[in-house]
């Protein structure tokens, strides 16, 4: 019997290799070359100026002429130092390999957990399954790692419940720093630390002692980039409204992409059952509280942009599912005949296992046909904007072409300009360049590119029209040249 489980075993794991080396095979034979986001955008300059031994730019706003502090992202720095080492051997494009090992490593990590609590490990190749982890494995942010981060944090502290204190310093360690790439990291161990802790578990001193250590790197860090020990990028609002907004987005991902994963995740019966259902439900209301879902961005968007949030989360709701289907699957033959709820069961699983092969080798040709015009675009616009000029834009839409930091005054947004700014800014610099990407892809950004055409509309002859130029991807960019008429 033995000899068979062992057998069983050791297909699973080839089964896994298997798939993890298809993704990664694809990812390579077309490895990302565009930055696809400004968020991406803002991760690998913060990584370039480690690299160069700087944190931040001091530059001139040419409106009132203070200099100001700038830094090259807002975000916690713990992604872009992890990236840091990748920018310095392979430049930007190899800070993407961040992401990559991240994605890879979460699956290998989860299968190796659910194995030495004697579950099927296959339970992990639902995170490489999961929508917007395809995507953002070829992304260089933060959620990827994160999700790294919290299986190996969550599998270490399922070790060290019975065994040494090593485990739980890990795992306390991993706790603290996981908020150097994201604030809500910390809530994926908060509820079984103070579990431990009510138990009295005899190492919980590892927990409280590392979890200090782990902690105090986001002050230190915070101090060390950007002066203040306590900054924090300003979040988006939380409400009670967000919850409608939000609520269908996170239940298709939570419910759909991993199938049943939320159900299974308040359902758990096994080990520290109580702190486990407690933090899939805390993790999970803090998000539906969060007014963010990407859908400004379209519906296909939003399930990547709005669903990654859930990705550290992952490697809970498939560790719950493993111990939650042998039971429902249990229930279930004492009302089915076995033999055909097992055919059943196989020919899902097959299914599900050609469908993950497939798109786990098609994601990597589509994304990067559709990361070729933001490429495109992202060229464009460096071959064409002067970077000594005074620049106006709808910063929202341009950033993840032309950060910042990469022009000589500080650039100013459309918005956010007074009436007779624009001629105030004439007199003092003679000309300015202005500069709008238009965007279709949602209501949202038709409704902001209707905006900011009738702001250029209403400078008359002042602004002159020098480039325009449609990419592929239905993204328009405009080059005016404003000067006194």
């Amino acid at each position: 019997m033995q000899e068979i489980l062992d057998q069983i075993q050791r297909r699973e794991r080839l089964l896994i290799v298997l798939l993890l080396l298809s993704y990664a095979l694809g990812f390579f034979l077309w490895y990302p070359t565009a930055i696809t986001n400004s968020d991406e955008s803002a991760y690998l300059l913060q990584a370039q100026y480690f690299a160069s031994g700087r944190t931040q730019a001091i530059r001139t706003d040419p409106l009132t002429q203070v200099e100001k502090i700038s830094f090259p992202s807002q975000h916690p720095v713990g992604t872009a130092l992890l990236m840091t080492p990748l920018v310095m051997v392979w430049g930007w494009k190899g800070a993407v390999l961040l992401s990559l090992a991240g994605l890879l490593g979460a699956v290998l990590v989860t299968a190796r957990w659910l194995e030495q609590e004697h579950r099927s490990p296959l339970f992990a190749l639902l995170i490489l399954g999961f929508p917007a982890a395809q995507v953002l494995g070829r992304v260089g942010v933060s959620d990827v790692p994160s999700m790294l981060l919290a299986s190996i944090g969550l599998w270490s502290f399922w070790r060290g419940m019975d065994r040494g204190p090593g485990y739980w310093l890990l795992s306390g360690f991993l706790a603290g720093a996981g908020i150097t790439l994201r604030e809500s990291n910390v809530l994926l161990f908060a509820v079984f630390f103070f579990g431990a802790l009510m138990r009295r578990d005899r190492n919980v001193w590892a927990l409280i002692v590392a979890g200090s250590a782990g902690t105090a790197l986001r002050p230190l860090s915070s101090w060390l980039c950007f002066g203040d020990p306590f900054f924090i990028k300003a979040p988006a609002a939380f409400s009670l409204a967000a919850v409608i907004q939000v609520a269908p987005l996170h239940f298709l991902g939570l419910m759909v992409f991993v199938p049943a994963g939320l159900w299974a995740g308040l359902a758990y019966r096994g080990t520290r059952a109580l702190e486990l259902r407690g933090t899939v439900a805390l993790f999970t209301l803090f998000y539906l509280l969060y007014g963010y879902s990407g859908a400004e961005s379209g519906l296909l968007k939003s399930l990547v942009l709005g669903q990654r949030f859930f990705l550290p989360l992952l490697p809970l709701l498939v560790f719950a599912l493993a111990e939650v289907v042998p039971r429902w699957f249990a229930w279930w033959t004492h009302r089915i005949a076995e033999q055909r709820l097992r055919a059943l069961a196989g020919l899902v699983l097959s299914a599900w296992l050609v469908g993950l092969i497939a798109v786990s080798l098609a994601i990597h040709p589509f994304l990067a046909r559709w990361s070729a015009g933001r490429g495109e675009l992202r060229r464009t616009v460096e071959e064409n904007v002067d970077r000594d000029a005074v620049v106006l834009t709808n910063l929202a839409a341009t950033r993840s072409y032309l950060h910042p930091l990469q022009l000589r005054w500080v650039p100013l947004r459309i918005d956010a300009l007074m009436p007779g700014d624009v001629w105030r800014l004439l007199e003092q610099h003679g000309e300015l360049q202005l500069i709008l990407i238009s965007r279709s892809d949602s209501q949202y950004w038709r409704e902001e590119s209707r905006k900011r055409l009738e702001f250029v509309d209403s400078l008359g002859d002042a602004a002159a029209l020098r480039f325009k130029k449609r990419t592929a991807n239905d993204e328009v960019l405009r080059i005016w040249r404003v000067a006194k008429p």
